[in-house]
């Protein structure tokens, strides 16, 4: 993707740290064109507890020491914590969006905003990544 470029690009989807947004565009323009971040927001408990349930992993919630308990959380990470910064702000216009949202009212909301796709995959197929979680096997409390 960064050899080709993003001259064909309307739209960027990453996950990766914050430095990629500001290194590739750091003057916050693309093509001339002032630069625009949307994020999705999440409750943390709830992106921890999910990316939990996508490993596998549990969290030692019986855990004697802060030291076990933390080692737990940690190997639930699937990517670094750095994935966002309030750094961003100063070169961009960063809009949060609802994380639940994002395969229903988010699309529709930026088919308004957004070119047509040029080539278009049918039927689309959506495939999900994480299996459901069972809430009341987590320890967290989290409702979410």
């Amino acid at each position: 993707m960064k050899k080709i470029g993003f001259e064909e690009c309307d739209y960027i989807s990453v996950e990766t740290n914050w430095q990629f947004w500001t290194r590739s565009f750091g003057n916050g323009t693309f093509h001339g064109l002032k630069m625009e971040l949307h994020v999705p927001c999440r409750n943390r408990l709830d992106h921890l507890m999910s990316q939990c349930n996508f490993r596998g992993k549990k969290i030692a919630c019986d855990a004697k020491t802060d030291e076990e308990l933390f080692n737990s959380v940690k190997k639930c990470y699937i990517f670094l914590l750095d994935r966002y910064s309030h750094h961003l702000q100063e070169h961009f216009d960063v809009k949060c969006f609802d994380f639940k949202k994002q395969f229903t009212d988010y699309p529709e909301y930026m088919s308004g905003i957004l070119q047509k796709r040029r080539f278009q995959s049918t039927p689309y197929v959506k495939r999900e990544t994480n299996a459901p979680r069972n809430q009341t096997n987590e320890c967290m409390g989290c409702n979410c």
